[in-house]
This record gives structure tokens, sequence and C-alpha cells, in this order.
């Protein structure tokens, strides 16, 4: 397998992104799970990408964010334990219909409130070892206009308690605020330190007296599907609070902080695997595919 661009540094791992799996002997081996279903979706958004015109880049990245929120959305709709989650999606407030954030999910008297992040970091950024250019990223993507600020604002407007909050946050004692990047790049070491002290340096206390408001919690889409199992049984607050409290300086990506994030292939799942089914039969029905013809192996005449 030759090399189509040159490797940007320790930890480029683009080559095996672009191929993760191995044909051996006719069989087709896995080599990473996380990057063979990426080649599902990234794929896609990077090669259409590609050939769109300057103008409508921005469009269809934006496009696929609102798909990565809805993905978001399906997977607490699908596997958090309704007794111990309310789930709102797109909340707005009551006055305005401002958005007050992706996703709100109330657990108990405390808020959770949930940026969902397409934020991509470019690959020569990423491997490039120029804090300077990462700061850059992380500003423009996860702190400016979105995400952090996002965050801040609706701390802020909750701890006012006027008429435009939605009655169910009028009662809460606790707002967790927590970022979901679809990039690895929310569950990298250091991230979450430096997105937790960007809001905590521009939280007024005053602004939320009568709330807790607890650190910024960071993680990427990956660490939620492997920890996703756990809400089952308990609440997404009391899993961010865990990570918080295994690691308060933050600086651990968050399966090191919160082993629960199970490594390797997501745990149960079940959901995923019937849809991808479903898919897979639709795909084979849609372009009339069938298996090729394997000859059965010739039998040994003498025994």
């Amino acid at each position: 397998m030759p090399e189509q661009k040159d490797t940007l540094g320790y930890g480029d791992f683009e080559f095996l992104k672009d191929r993760p799996y191995l044909l051996f002997n006719n069989d087709l081996f896995m080599l990473d799970y996380e990057y063979a279903l990426g080649k599902l979706e990234s794929a896609v958004v990077w090669r259409v990408l590609r050939k769109l015109s300057t103008k409508m880049k921005d469009p269809w990245l934006s496009y696929w964010g609102l798909i990565f929120e809805e993905y978001v959305t399906w997977l607490f709709e699908t596997y958090a334990e309704p007794s111990l989650h309310t789930l709102i999606p797109n909340p707005t407030y009551v006055a305005s219909t401002d958005q007050i954030c992706d996703q709100v999910i109330i657990c108990g008297d405390t808020a959770v409130l949930i940026e969902a992040k397409l934020a991509t970091c470019a690959a020569e950024d990423r491997h490039s070892c120029d804090y300077e250019k990462i700061k850059a990223y992380l500003e423009d993507k996860l702190v400016q206009t979105k995400g952090v600020f996002q965050l801040l604002n609706a701390v802020r407007k909750i701890g006012a308690k006027g008429e435009d909050v939605p009655s169910y946050l009028k009662g809460v004692t606790k707002i967790v605020p927590v970022i979901i990047t679809k990039d690895d790049a929310g569950g990298s070491y250091g991230v979450n330190a430096y997105l937790n002290k960007r809001f905590k340096d521009q939280l007024n206390p005053a602004s939320h007296q009568g709330i807790t408001v607890t650190s910024l919690v960071s993680l990427n889409i990956s660490c939620l599907e492997r920890m996703m199992w756990v809400l089952k049984d308990e609440s997404l607050a009391d899993a961010m609070e865990e990570r918080i409290s295994n690691d308060p300086t933050l600086r651990q990506p968050f399966d090191a902080a919160y082993p629960k994030a199970r490594h390797g292939t997501p745990y149960r799942l079940n959901a995923h695997v019937d849809a991808y089914k479903e898919l897979t039969d639709k795909l084979i029905k849609d372009f009339d595919m069938k298996d090729d013809s394997i000859p059965d192996a010739p039998v040994d005449q003498s025994s």
C-alpha cells in the first residue's frame, strides 16, 4: 500500500484512516473499528467537499453539522434511560425563540447544556506541533460564536431567571456545560482544560447566584458512544461529574478520566447494529448487488 501523501508528524494515522481494512487470503480484516466507521461517513463528507465550489463549501459543512447534532440527539433518545433523563433537543428561549444550545438534558434538579460541534481540525494543523495553530483552531471552532460562548450566554440567561427562560430550567440548582465534538480534538490531552479555562475566565459568579455551575466537560463522539451504556443505570449529570472528580485539572482525555467509556468497540449499542443491517440490506437491494460465485472446495474422493 504505497503512501499517497507525506506523513505530517508523530501520531499521523491518516494513512490507516484512509485504509482501515486489510485483505489477506480473500479474508477482510478490520484494522480499526472507529476508522472503519469513519470511512462510511467522513469519507463522503470530504470527497464531496473537494469537488464543491468555494461558495458551496460552508453550506455543505453546515448541513453536516446539523446532521451531527441530530445524531447526538438520537443517541440520547435511543439509549439514555427516560426516567433519569428529560431530553429537550434544539431548546429555545420563550420570547426571543433564540436557541439556548443544541440539547438540554434535565437530570433531577441538574441541567446538562450540550453544544455538539462538527469542529473539524485540519490534519496539517493537528500534526504540526504548532500550538498557535491548535489555539487558533480551538478559538475559532469551539470558543468563539458557538461552543464556549453559547454555553456562557445560556448560563447567564438561566441565572437571570427572567421570563424568557423556559419553565423546565427555572427550577434547576446545578448546570453542567458540555461540548461534544465530531473531531477527535474534543477528547485529546489538554483540550478540556483549555476550554474550561476559557469558560471559567469569562463566567461571572454574580450571573448565576443560587445555581452551581460545574467545570466545562469536553469529549468527542467516540467517547460518548463508548459510555452510552452507562446511561441505562445512571444519569449523564452524574457521569460528567464523575469525570470531573477523577481529574479535577481536566488535562486527561475523557476516556482516561472516565474508565466506563470502554476502549475498543462500543458496548451494547444494539440500535446501531440494527440500523447498519437495515442500511446494508437497502444498499444491496438498491444497487442489485450479488455475492461473487465461489466454487466449492473439491471433495477428496480417496478417503
